[in-house]
């Protein structure tokens, strides 16, 4: 479930509802507290009720060595990123045009 607030921005924006541009200093943008996802705020009605994971299933813990590492896999999130960002894959930039695109993980902040 999202954890909605209102917030303005110096920069324009993308709603990743309906991945339509957020002027910069509009007062119609909400963000998520917790996976940083940006909406309009009547688009937010629309958008897909997963949030960010905050646990890993129990039942894997129970399973697993106490010895053994565990990490959180990435989870991807479309679009809003800076434009200076570079890919952790391919170390090209991305994020360079003003639009929707490009991914980044909602844990680790990797492009």
């Amino acid at each position: 479930m999202h954890y909605w607030y209102s917030s303005q921005s110096h920069r324009t924006q993308h709603c990743n509802v309906c991945r339509e541009s957020i002027p910069a200093l509009s007062r119609n943008v909400i963000i998520c507290e917790v996976c940083k996802v940006k909406s309009h705020k009547l688009c937010a009605l629309r958008a897909i009720k997963d949030c960010k994971w905050n646990t890993l299933s129990i039942t894997d813990d129970l399973l697993m060595p106490a010895d053994e590492v565990k990490t959180m896999p990435h989870q991807w999130v479309e679009g809003n990123i800076s434009v200076s960002s570079q890919c952790a894959v391919c170390h090209e930039n991305c994020g360079s045009y003003q639009r929707l695109q490009d991914f980044r993980c909602l844990w680790c902040n990797s492009t």
